[in-house]
């Protein structure tokens, strides 16, 4: 069943909104198949035989079995039209051309046409107008076979009028809401995807800035363990990233008094400005640096880790040095 799903949403794998589409579309088209079945067997049970129903609902089985093959290949904007207009097809033939047995029968197949035409927002995936055309049309479609209601059955004109009304109404209200439903969907799809973009560019300023910094960019966990350093840090230590990220920061040959020092304040404070400690590069000389840090916490105040930047400033101590001198 697993390789059936996955063969069946190959093709929509990079469109979250399609993907999600799609799967309802499945489920309608697999949902429609056992209705049919239901419904000839009603047929069947109440001893109906009128080709005028059973052949649009063995053509409308035919239909959905090519349906479900156009969306497998990828085709979902075609599938979910013809679907629609298939399923309203059948509906407006059964009932205008079925002999059923009382008219009551005829007249309450609008209420699956209501139902069918909801599912407008799923299916019309572009241009808003389409919802609509298809409310338009099925309107005018209904405006006829109301028509017809008046001349083949024995019903009071005024009777036809106020099932008219009713259902215009239930139809331009189901209308009104479809079009809403799509709008406010592409609205947040498009908010999404202008969302997603902003955070890719946002994502590579950053990556540009992080890669090509001068100072050490680091993010520690409270006990010393190197999260994520800056490519920056092997201009002054020699050390690559990949020879830091895991290790400790206290395993660079920091003394004890350094380390603890620098532990009380950064505690006590929860931020280091301009602080400055001696470190060793990859060959074992000592440089001077600055470090400006800061601890992270999470939602019940506890600190999580340290996130700062670190300076080289040997040639300048050098300097201060050679001016006292």
């Amino acid at each position: 069943m697993g390789n059936f799903s996955r063969s069946l949403m190959e093709k929509y794998q990079n469109d979250f909104v399609l993907n999600q589409k799609a799967k309802t579309l499945y489920i309608i088209f697999f949902s429609l198949v056992v209705v049919i079945a239901l419904m000839q067997l009603s047929f069947i049970i109440r001893d109906i035989d009128d080709p005028m129903i059973s052949g649009p609902l063995m053509a409308m089985v035919i239909a959905v079995l090519g349906l479900i093959w156009l969306t497998k290949r990828g085709y979902y904007a075609l599938a979910a039209n013809m679907a629609l207009c298939c399923a309203l097809a059948v509906l407006w033939s059964v009932m205008f051309f079925a002999n059923l047995i009382h008219p009551v029968e005829k007249t309450d197949s609008i209420i699956l046409i209501i139902a069918t035409l909801s599912l407008t927002p799923l299916i019309v995936t572009r241009y808003r107008m389409g919802i609509f055309a298809y409310f338009s049309v099925n309107m005018v479609i209904f405006a006829l076979f109301c028509a017809y209601l008046s001349i083949s059955i024995d019903v009071p004109g005024d009777i036809i009028i106020e099932y008219f009304i009713d259902c215009s109404i239930a139809l331009g209200f189901v209308g009104m809401a479809s079009y809403q439903i799509f709008n406010i969907n592409n609205r947040a799809i498009r908010k999404s995807r202008e969302t997603e973009a902003y955070l890719r560019r946002s994502k590579e300023r950053y990556r540009n800035i992080f890669e090509n910094i001068q100072d050490v960019y680091y993010e520690a966990s409270v006990d010393g363990i190197i999260m994520e350093i800056s490519p920056s840090v092997e201009d002054i230590f020699g050390y690559t990233v990949e020879d830091l990220i895991g290790k400790s920061l206290y395993d660079l040959n920091i003394t004890s008094q350094q380390k603890n020092t620098y532990l009380e304040k950064l505690l006590k404070t929860g931020q280091l400005s301009d602080y400055e400690l001696r470190l060793p590069d990859k060959r074992g000389n000592l440089r001077y640096c600055s470090i400006c840090t800061r601890l992270i916490h999470d939602e019940k105040g506890q600190p999580i880790k340290s996130v700062g930047s670190l300076r080289d400033i040997s040639d300048r101590k050098q300097a201060e040095f050679e001016k006292k001198e």
